[in-house]
């Protein structure tokens, strides 16, 4: 990611008025001088951001992209309403997101697609994204939610049942309303034998169809014409494979995919499923498309291609002839990952996703992809971190060594456990209670800022990152003379601009009954001072 900054512009004014009137007399009124006070404005350095995904609904596009912060990096969502011209800032999706889908300008989900060993987690945002909320609907791992959203509506299938190996053995729809985040599940009656298989589906209107794959490798249908309530068996033919997906853009038409293990291949049904025919001007002269294949309907007559490589393809005319998506002379970029966004059947945005690293770029058409324009990546304020509040954070023990000679160092960890980055700055209080509770009393001072526990400074915490910063507390090691040395069972900690005490089970040894208090330290610092 390129920063590019703009240099504050700072705007010194200074007018001196000087009036002055002769009268005719000897006398003159006095000369009146006014000076305005010095104006001063800065303007946020501005960071590039990275976009790493792309969607479009309703007229709008979004863009989930990063940008450099005092965290080390920052997501962000941005919202385009000009087909992609000009950007503007709507929200910090969580950091772990890495795809997006909107239903209208307000309403929208961002979800984390999951790994081999990492669950998928979706969030749903009311407001265009200015705050999110973790979507109740729990998914195992690698297994990837992908959200259809049609009338109003937002569907989705959850593997259930799941052994350790990964095979879900039964399958439940999930939908709500795109307004709201109250979810119903319904099971899907599928054999297991269909149910351990990936499932596909496609929404129009009240119209939901999945799409299973029997014994034999044939596609099995369902179909609900009442939202998903209920399901009737579809009798089809024309998709065979490992797995089949579809999307509907009319009760009737359904634009599909099918993958074979070794080659995939797309087809269309005119007769809400019953049917489906390969794309025939796809098999004359074009390579068969790989597995990872898509389709991406515009509308029953037009859509985009992708089959398997790094090229696009486009129809208008119900898959009879096939053209070049030519956005750039990078179209056929085997360095490059594509994918489209249409925030109208005219409006469309291409994101190219260089491998192994560099710019990501973008190029937008107005016309249905007759014309195409490069775009640059927008820039965003750099965001200020707001100081730490108690609710986000939680306070406990680091660990304990030998400092000089003489001295017990503890160290003790802050965790923010929030969604957010946040800062703190300045000194802890700390109290030293006994077993008992009660206080101890301890003479306790500040570490200079010259010695190498470190100077006051602004140190921010990423969210969700263990022990990110902390303190050191320091005391004598060595009793005096003809006395005992007490030890603390645990301190009350008192955070800068924290009313809210935390109390942390830490045993520090108190020689003399003197400590010292370190500032607030970045987390790395904390291993090495033990």
């Amino acid at each position: 990611m390129t920063a590019v900054p703009k240099l504050g512009a700072v705007v010194m004014m200074a007018i001196s008025l000087m009036l002055a009137r002769c009268t005719g007399t000897a006398s003159s009124r006095p000369t009146t001088t006014r000076t305005t006070a010095a104006i001063r404005a800065t303007v946020q350095p501005q960071v590039r951001v990275t976009p790493t995904a792309v969607t479009g609904a309703a007229g709008y596009l979004w863009m989930l992209g990063t940008y450099r912060c005092s965290t080390g990096t920052c997501p962000v969502l941005m919202r385009s309403t000009d087909g992609g011209q000009s950007w503007v800032r709507v929200g910090s999706p969580p950091s772990s997101v890495d795809a997006i889908d909107f239903a209208d300008r307000e309403d929208g989900y961002a979800y984390f697609r999951g790994s081999y060993d990492e669950r998928a987690t979706l969030y749903w945002t009311g407001n265009g994204g200015r705050t999110w909320r973790l979507v109740p609907l729990r998914f195992p791992e690698s297994r990837s939610p992908s959200i259809v959203i049609a009338s109003g509506r937002a569907y989705l299938l959850v593997p259930e049942n799941c052994l350790a190996n990964g095979e879900c053995r039964s399958q439940a729809l999930a939908s709500s309303a795109v307004t709201s985040d109250v979810w119903t599940t319904k099971p899907l009656r599928l054999p297991v034998g269909e149910a351990i298989q990936p499932v596909g589906l496609a929404v129009f209107g009240s119209k939901v169809w999945t799409i299973a794959i029997g014994a034999a490798g044939g596609a099995v249908l369902s179909v609900s014409s009442d939202g998903g309530r209920s399901f009737a068996s579809l009798p089809s033919t024309g998709m065979l494979g490992l797995a089949c997906n579809a999307t509907a853009t009319s009760a009737l038409t359904l634009w599909g995919f099918c993958a074979t293990g070794s080659l995939g291949y797309a087809v269309r049904s005119t007769d809400g499923g019953r049917d489906f025919a390969t794309l025939s001007g796809w098999n004359r002269g074009h390579r068969p498309a790989a597995n990872g294949g898509s389709i991406l309907p515009l509308s029953n007559n037009e859509a985009i291609f992708q089959p398997g490589g790094p090229s696009m393809w486009l129809t208008r005319d119900n898959g009879r002839h096939f053209s070049a998506v030519r956005f750039s002379s990078l179209w056929q970029s085997p360095n490059y990952g594509f994918s489209i966004a249409f925030a109208s059947t005219t409006n469309w945005l291409v994101l190219g996703i260089q491998d192994p690293s560099g710019p990501n770029l973008m190029w937008r058409t107005t016309n249905s992809g007759r014309a195409w324009q490069s775009l640059e990546a927008p820039a965003v304020a750099a965001a200020s971190v707001a100081s730490c509040t108690a609710s986000q954070l939680t306070v406990g023990f680091f660990g304990s060594g030998v400092g000089n000679p003489g001295q017990a160092v503890a160290a003790i960890g802050i965790d923010d456990t929030s969604s957010l980055p946040c800062s703190l700055r300045g000194y802890p209080v700390v109290t030293f209670l006994s077993k008992s509770g009660a206080v101890m009393r301890v003479t306790v001072g500040r570490t200079p800022s010259s010695v190498f526990y470190g100077a006051v400074m602004t140190v921010v915490l990423p969210p969700r990152k263990a022990a990110s910063a902390g303190f050191i507390v320091t005391s004598n090691d060595f009793p005096a003379e003809g006395t005992a040395c007490p030890t603390a069972a645990s301190i009350m900690v008192r955070l800068p601009n924290m009313a809210k005490p935390f109390t942390v089970a830490a045993p520090v040894r108190l020689c003399r009954l003197l400590a010292d208090i370190s500032p607030i330290l970045k987390g790395a610092k904390l291993a090495p001072l033990l």
